[in-house]
């Protein structure tokens, strides 16, 4: 298949609803647009990608695998030839969870990306500071990361952040108020899970610009993901990652830690480059450039990340002055 022939089927919500329910046995938890060799002068070597719980069958074991999914009441003959032509094929994925934990993690005197933060009333979980930066048009100090890591539901634009989260901090006194959410993608978004809050510049001391800790890295602006591109990122529990983006057409079943599942479409899939506290963590590509916003992983094979230019895009009326980082 094209990319276009493979994303068009995707997208199609009849296809969706045919991928997310192959059978019970295998929990469909994502499919994805995916290219099957590194060699991009070939335009027809694109396929759907099937991440599968309880997997048994050998990888290759295709033959098997689609004669018991042919017998699914309601798989259409179009897929089954998909599947017999090797345009959709399975991998085993463990359920999918939204990446936030607790572990301790050491205050910083300098806020940096891949700082650990929560919301001031989050007792439970945490996550990580993905980046601050300043805009073209404003003195002031802004930080992104995910909706589940800093936004109370009970509070909403006005839930305060802390850093480090109440989870992470060794003691009550190193925790400290450094914000609050200034914008936040809806509860019901099935593209973003991000949120950005405003810093208080006055009493926080930020690095503008720094990604990690150590400050080994710094970020420039912000680009759209490709497949194959190389992608690095910075998370407060496995600090810093590289990896590959796979697909930048995935659709996601958040399954694990929530109250009820729940679809995300059009997500970056990439390899496994995460650990649960890692939400919030931004992707950057060679050139340093935000490509991502991780939210969660499957433990075993893959990271989700949304598409950065779903952020900092006209699409997006409330937030059109982010045009850039700087």
């Amino acid at each position: 298949m094209t990319e276009k022939e493979a994303n068009e089927k995707l997208n199609s919500k009849e296809k969706e609803t045919e991928y997310f329910n192959l059978s019970a046995l295998h929990e469909t938890q994502y499919a994805a647009v995916i290219k099957k060799s590194n060699d991009f002068s070939i335009i027809d070597d694109y396929a759907i990608e099937i991440g599968l719980s309880n997997f048994t069958y050998e990888y290759d074991s295709l033959k098997g695998l689609f004669g018991y999914f042919s017998k699914k009441e309601g798989m259409s003959l179009e897929t089954q030839k998909d599947f017999q032509n090797g345009d959709i094929f399975p991998v085993k994925s463990n359920p999918i969870s939204l990446h936030s934990n607790s572990s301790y993690y050491q205050k910083l005197e300098k806020l940096t990306g891949g700082c650990s933060i929560s919301y001031e009333n989050g007792d439970i979980y945490s996550g990580t500071a993905g980046a601050f930066f300043k805009l073209s048009d404003s003195q002031n100090i802004y930080m992104i990361s995910n909706r589940h890591v800093i936004v109370d539901n009970d509070y909403g634009l006005e839930t305060k952040i802390i850093h480090p989260s109440k989870t992470d901090a060794e003691k009550k006194e190193d925790i400290s108020l450094i914000g609050k959410v200034f914008w936040t993608s809806k509860e019901k978004d099935d593209l973003l899970d991000a949120a950005i809050a405003i810093i208080y510049d006055e009493k926080t001391t930020v690095d503008i610009g720094k990604y990690s800790i150590s400050n080994q890295l710094n970020f420039n602006s912000i680009a759209a993901p490709k497949i194959g591109q190389n992608i690095k990122k910075i998370g407060k529990t496995s600090g810093v990652t590289f990896g590959e983006i796979k697909s930048i057409n995935c659709t996601v079943n958040i399954t694990e830690n929530i109250k009820k599942p729940k679809i995300y479409r059009k997500q970056i899939l990439t390899t496994c480059i995460s650990k649960p506290g890692d939400s919030g963590s931004v992707l950057l590509n060679n050139n340093n450039e935000v490509v991502g916003l991780l939210f969660g992983g499957n433990k075993l094979t893959a990271s989700f990340s949304n598409n950065i230019m779903n952020i900092f895009n006209p699409i997006h009326p409330e937030i059109n002055n982010f045009s850039k980082f700087v």
